[in-house]
């Protein structure tokens, strides 16, 4: 089954809620303004693990079609993809500031590197900690979103050729703990480089487990809109309740490639994952 995804566009730089304010949003489920933060799907939890959420590698039938949520998601772009419960969605600023020395996605003054719970964020040297899976390849590259020099990107590429339309994930990720009901946000530099299918996408997307080192399957999922801006550095951003019962999750950078591509590759970087305890 073929995959028709809305594509999102970059908006400009807006100031990032309070936890005060995201916290009221997820609890009321009512946008302040759709120009800076769209509502995400409802629910899923995917006991199986066999449905929902993005697939990685195979093909479009892989991808379930029917878990993909559309909207315009304001001026800032598509809707999420799978989102979970009481997620937000929705693009941030395109250039964030620095704070000491390190990149501040969600604008609150405080550096990202001294909160964000993923390990090798900002891929100075090296993308240590970051798995990809079979359709993908992962290496570091001098290319960097921030003037915070020396540092560079992870660069996921995922190959393949099938002849028929739609798109096919490829994913880099890295489990992190994360105990009990807690709000998990994310953010992320992306970069589309302009010589590539069109259709191409980006997004970022988390999945839940109530295992340790997220094994077993996933139990709820939720993405950033998906983005095909080229040619320029762009950040999407997401975010959600995990359940009581959760112990980790798996933060993976999608690479969402075009199926008759016979290769598509993302650059990332600056990734920021905050968990926050739930009110």
């Amino acid at each position: 089954m073929a995959v028709s995804l809305l594509k999102s566009r970059p908006v400009r730089a807006a100031s990032t809620p309070t936890l005060q304010l995201v916290a009221a949003l997820l609890l009321s489920g009512c946008p302040v303004d759709q120009r800076q933060l769209a509502l995400a799907a409802p629910a899923r939890d995917d006991s199986s693990g066999a449905s929902g959420g993005l697939t990685s590698g195979g093909n479009a039938g892989a991808t379930d079609a029917g878990h993909v949520s559309g909207g315009s998601g304001g001026s800032g772009g598509s809707g999420a993809l799978d989102a979970g419960a009481d997620a937000f969605a929705g693009d941030a600023a395109l250039v964030p500031p620095l704070v000491d020395g390190c990149a501040d996605l969600d604008t609150d003054g405080v550096g990202d590197c001294t909160v964000t719970i993923v390990m090798n964020a900002d891929f100075k040297t090296n993308v240590l900690g970051w798995t990809p899976d079979t359709e993908t390849t992962s290496v570091w590259d001098a290319k960097n979103a921030l003037a915070d020099l020396p540092s560079g990107s992870l660069l996921a590429t995922g190959s393949g050729f099938i002849d028929a339309p739609g798109l096919t994930l490829d994913t880099v990720a890295q489990c992190v703990p994360l105990l009990g009901k807690q709000l998990l946000i994310v953010y992320a530099n992306a970069f589309i480089a302009a010589d590539q299918d069109p259709a191409g996408q980006a997004a970022v997307d988390v999945r839940f487990f109530d295992q340790d080192d997220c094994a077993g399957d996933f139990r709820g999922t939720f993405s950033t809109p998906p983005s095909a801006v080229v040619g320029s550095w762009f950040t999407v951003q997401a975010g959600s309740l995990a359940a009581d019962t959760t112990r980790s999750a798996s933060i993976r950078l999608v690479t969402q490639r075009p199926l008759r591509a016979s290769s598509f590759g993302v650059y990332f970087d600056n990734i920021l994952a905050k968990a926050q305890p739930a009110q």
